[in-house]
This record gives structure tokens, C-alpha cells and sequence, in this order.
């Protein structure tokens, strides 16, 4: 593992294809697999909340705001209350008590 200096070590990331034992028949798989977490998340999250136009670059506030992102989208998708995560967005603009209790209520 290296690092820069002053940073701590990279780690391998878990989305990272495994090095071995991976033979061209699991490859098909592995890309799918990819695709799958880049079209129901990332790619939603830059359409939706256009993530790909932000311009923060301070600290860790774009991972924070991502992980915020990425719950919010979890707990609509749980609760299944909303067709689509654009109505539950406007939905609960409208009402933000309700949506700390939600959270609440999910954990």
C-alpha cells in the first residue's frame, strides 16, 4: 500500500475488481457489477442532484454531502413510499420536520 506523505495508507476500495482469482470468464461479471453501483447511484446523484457541477473543494464537505446524498436516497428507496426520489425531494422541501423523523424512524 502507499501513501503520500502525510497521508494515511490507501486501502484497496471494495468496488476495486479482486486481482486474484479473476479469470476472463468473471469478467463479464465484475464490469456488470460496476455498471450496476455506477447507474443506480453515482449517475443518479449527478442527474439528480447535479453533483458533477458542484464546485466545493474544501476539506471533506463534497464526501460529506455525497454520503448525505446517498442516504437520503437509501432511506426513499427503503421506505418506498415514493415512485420516483424527484417527488420525495419536493415532498419533503415542503417539510422538513418530517423528514428528521424518517431518519428516525429508519434506524
Amino acid at each position: 500500500m502507499s501513501s503520500a506523505p502525510g497521508r494515511p495508507p490507501c486501502r484497496p476500495s471494495s468496488a476495486s475488481p479482486p486481482s486474484a482469482g479473476s479469470g476472463p470468464a468473471e469478467l463479464p461479471a465484475l464490469n456488470r457489477g460496476h455498471w450496476e453501483i455506477e447507474n443506480r447511484l453515482h449517475h443518479f446523484r449527478d442527474v439528480t442532484y447535479d453533483e458533477d457541477h458542484l464546485r466545493i473543494r474544501t476539506g471533506r464537505l463534497a464526501s460529506n454531502l455525497a454520503g448525505l446524498a446517498n442516504a437520503a436516497v437509501s432511506i426513499v428507496r427503503l421506505k418506498g413510499r415514493f415512485a420516483h426520489i424527484p417527488q420525495a425531494n419536493r415532498h419533503y422541501a415542503a417539510r422538513q420536520g418530517e423528514v428528521l423523523r424518517e431518519i428516525v424512524r429508519s434506524g
